[in-house]
């Protein structure tokens, strides 16, 4: 049964997944961050990066389909992806649209899978506590690894109001630069705001336009800046460790 619920799931680009006792499905599509992951709210402070095999990068690929123009037989269109056949030469995947009756659905399938090997080719793995217990497979995640970006960009806030919070080390604020805090809300949601601060190192930071509520003493916090971003990730898989400690994978 699962096995045909993948299929029926592979149609919209969907991933089903089992959790609570029940099965969800999940589709690749445009959305927004629903969680901040820093240094300070994960298990050991640590991220763990790998990329993908080359030998999983395919450039071409042949997508059989069903024609209806010809009695719904199986039809075969080739796909390939220009960009990635110059840089790592004509590797070939084969793939089966199911419930294809069109020719321009079996082309963005084919292009679908090799654009994502292309560009989706680092994943990360980390463990987290009750932060990552109702993150599931498609949600997207923002990551601010200082060790990743060789500077402090993220922590836990001491004290905050809605137009400024204190942060656990000061921040250093350039002139010239746009900032924008990244912030966990008392609701699970997470708010950005462009800050105001003046140039030079401060402890407290301070935006025009007033949260929805407070931040929480202890809320994760991140910082985007001209020249440097939180990174952003998909969830793939989530699993409970142990006793509220979860390790997720995402890309």
């Amino acid at each position: 049964a699962f096995a045909a619920v993948n299929t029926l799931a592979s149609i919209f680009r969907g991933m089903p997944f089992w959790s609570a006792g029940a099965v969800r499905p999940v589709a690749d599509m445009p959305k927004s961050p629903v969680a901040l992951f820093t240094n300070s709210n994960v298990v050991g402070g640590q991220f763990k990066y790998e990329g993908t095999s080359l030998k999983s990068r395919h450039t071409v690929a042949k997508v059989v389909w069903n024609d209806p123009a010809d009695g719904y037989k199986a039809a075969v269109e080739f796909v390939e992806d220009a960009a990635g056949v110059g840089q790592y030469g004509v590797r070939q995947v084969d793939i089966v649209a199911s419930g294809c009756t069109s020719r321009g659905q079996a082309i963005r399938a084919g292009k679908w899978v090799l654009d994502t090997e292309r560009t989706a080719t680092e994943s990360v793995h980390f463990q987290a506590g009750l932060d990552a217990a109702d993150k599931f497979p498609g949600d997207i995640v923002s990551i601010a690894d200082e060790n990743y970006a060789q500077k402090v960009i993220g922590g836990r806030a001491t004290a905050a109001t809605t137009t400024s919070l204190a942060i656990d080390a000061p921040f250093t604020i350039v002139a010239g630069h746009a900032y924008t805090l990244k912030v966990m809300l008392p609701d699970g949601s997470l708010a950005t705001r462009t800050l105001t601060n003046s140039a030079g190192a401060t402890s407290t930071l301070t935006w025009g336009t007033a949260l929805a509520a407070a931040p929480l003493a202890g809320a994760v916090w991140a910082i985007t800046e001209t020249s440097l971003a939180t990174r952003e990730f998909m969830i793939v898989s989530s699993t409970e460790v142990k006793a509220a400690t979860f390790e997720l994978m995402a890309v």
